[in-house]
């Protein structure tokens, strides 16, 4: 049983993984949403999916021989499901900057529980009977602790999602913004250069309020000007998004649905601008720059979340604080060909993954395999 995020969406690690095995194993597979609308957008893709709040959903649950998560979504707002018998497949949300999950939890906060209470938090997170991470430096760094997972659970295979900048996935473009997709090839096939705004989701607030800073005539205009289109593409927990104080459309600038999956677009993009997403880190397997656009900083960090590595050294990109430098980063990179990141951006990729190459959900299914 495959646990789609957020209510069911046919997005992320999961969706790549139940793409790769299904047709290989002989037992059925099931995607599992709540969503009706989800629901049957699934069917209509002939993808077998299970209602999860159907009354005879619990025989599902109880024949099940691996459950497959890749965030804490339903395990917080289900925790009897560690009861079944089930085998545990957490197969991770991305590789990032912020503190996440167990980690949370300020150390003079932990230090002051008892051992009784500490084993309490312990069991409010699900014990991983697989834990899915990309590189020794990560495994020990971040998955481990976040997830009180001992390290011979955890595998660095890769993460299925990034295997799609390696080779067409059949089923890759299910669940995906497929208006905008078709309108990006069909610039690409005019030579126009496609950049992607990813920031990440705010703790303290359901939508990012990048209008102010950006001004979106006058970005318009340069992106016509130099034969560009930008697509703004929201995190998938966003449940609205203020594009901009301008009603009037605008030919070079688009959005990409929140809810939808959006690896099929960053596979077609020439330049990524996030904040700090960890959307970055699976965009270091296409090799193409990144400019981290960084007005609120500050304020990001105060109100937001903690970020636990150092930021000028993970990010291997120039940090653009306002509108004006993040103009110029973009003429240097698309207009004037220069990229002085290169060896930064391949030094983080070696360190956050073990391997390059499109092959994550085949290490994961022979893994899965063995047990």
């Amino acid at each position: 049983l495959f646990f789609g995020e957020h209510g069911g969406k046919f997005i992320g690690n999961n969706k790549y993984f139940f793409l790769y095995i299904k047709g290989k194993i002989d037992a059925p597979i099931y995607w599992v949403a709540e969503d009706p609308s989800t629901i049957d957008e699934l069917i209509d893709a002939h993808i077998p999916v299970l209602d999860f709040k159907d009354k005879n959903f619990h025989s599902y649950l109880y024949r099940a021989a691996f459950f497959y998560f890749d965030n804490m979504t339903w395990q917080r707002s289900y925790p009897w499901l560690r009861f079944f018998k089930a085998k545990i497949i957490h197969m991770s949300h991305g590789v990032g900057l912020k503190v996440t999950e167990k980690m949370l939890i300020p150390n003079e906060f932990m230090n002051a529980l008892s051992q009784n209470e500490k084993k309490r938090i312990d069991n409010k997170i699900f014990k991983n009977d697989l834990l899915i991470s990309t590189s020794p430096f990560y495994a020990q760094n971040v998955s481990a602790p976040a997830y009180s997972t001992p390290l011979d659970r955890i595998t660095c295979s890769g993460y299925p999602k990034n295997d799609v900048f390696y080779s067409d996935i059949e089923g890759e473009l299910l669940f995906s913004d497929f208006t905008v997709i078709q309108k990006i090839d069909q610039l690409k096939s005019d030579n126009y250069k496609v950049i992607v705004y990813a920031p990440t989701f705010r703790d303290m607030d359901s939508r990012f309020h990048h209008a102010p800073v950006i001004d979106y005539p006058l970005f318009d205009q340069y992106l016509r000007q130099n034969r560009m289109v930008l697509v703004i593409k929201g995190h998938t927990t966003l449940s609205g998004v203020r594009h901009t104080h301008h009603p009037e459309p605008f030919s070079n600038i688009m959005f990409y649905r929140n809810d939808r999956d959006g690896y099929p677009l960053l596979k077609r993009t020439d330049l990524l601008i996030t904040d700090y997403s960890s959307i970055y880190m699976d965009f270091l397997h296409c090799k193409q720059p990144v400019i981290f656009f960084t007005y609120d900083y500050d304020e990001y960090i105060a109100k937001h979340r903690d970020i636990q590595f150092d930021y000028n050294q993970m990010t291997p990109g120039p940090k653009a604080p306002d509108y004006h430098s993040l103009i110029q980063w973009i003429t240097r990179f698309l207009v004037d060909k220069e990229d002085q990141f290169v060896d930064a951006r391949q030094k983080i990729s070696d360190l956050a993954y073990t391997y390059h190459d499109g092959l994550s959900s085949q290490r994961i299914f022979q893994k899965i395999k063995e047990m």
